[in-house]
């Protein structure tokens, strides 16, 4: 999808919103881009660069049997050695309906 939006000079957060109708899906996106604080801009310019690290940030989302999951993963990678980390993911999950079977 962010290959998508990038094709289309969109961000690739309001990319999804854009392509979205269901309210939980919209709701899980937007939630995991306000508390990652998500800056909007054209998917593909998230890169910065100091000295040999070169960080990025992209989002996921996918809606499985009910379930919804939203992510934003700040990554980093060293171009000298390859090392990748992720210092960060933030999450949004929506679960659907639960119920107690034990009232």
């Amino acid at each position: 999808m962010d290959e998508l939006a990038f094709a289309a000079g969109a961000d690739p957060v309001e990319f999804r919103l854009r392509h979205l109708k269901e309210p939980r899906d919209i709701a899980a996106i937007k939630a995991v881009a306000e508390k990652a604080g998500w800056k909007t801009g054209k998917a593909g310019t998230r890169r910065t660069k100091n000295g040999d690290i070169v960080t990025g940030r992209g989002i996921a989302y996918t809606q499985r049997t009910n379930t919804i999951v939203a992510m934003v993963v700040d990554v980093e990678v060293n171009e000298r050695t390859g090392k990748l980390s992720v210092p960060r993911v933030t999450v949004a999950h929506d679960c659907g309906l639960i119920i107690n079977p034990m009232p």
